[in-house]
């Protein structure tokens, strides 16, 4: 089985069209989001409906939480709390829900996946 792992697309539209592309190229069983979904660019909506209709299973990153309010984050940067105010200005409240509903972790027998390191929630490695 093939599975892609992709995480950081950060409402970026255009890495979005730049792995379209590169996925046409390749036999690929499954796509998986590690997380942080939304973020720096300037497309929230289009990259949100991307990865709910081409990821088999997406997480939630520490932007995704930020701009979906889904819990309380400590974020000091400025310049991602002004992308995160747009994100949220931008997004309807379904695309909220939807990452809201995105759990931080997943395990199986086979796998532990995560957007930041495991044992520190909130970890930016």
């Amino acid at each position: 089985m093939r599975i892609v792992f992709i995480s950081d697309l950060h409402s970026n539209i255009y890495a979005v069209e730049a792995l379209k592309k590169d996925l046409k190229k390749r036999s690929v069983d499954k796509i998986i989001c590690l997380g942080d979904i939304v973020g720096y660019g300037a497309n929230p909506v289009e990259v949100v409906e991307w990865v709910k209709e081409n990821c088999d299973l997406s997480l939630r990153g520490n932007h995704d939480t930020l701009v979906s309010n889904a819990e309380p984050i400590d974020m000091h940067n400025p310049y991602t709390l002004k992308a995160a105010f747009y994100n949220s200005e931008v997004l309807e409240d379904k695309h909220k829900e939807f990452l809201r509903s995105l759990e931080k972790d997943y395990e199986d027998d086979e796998m532990v996946l995560t957007h930041d390191e495991p044992c520190i929630p909130g970890s930016m490695i």
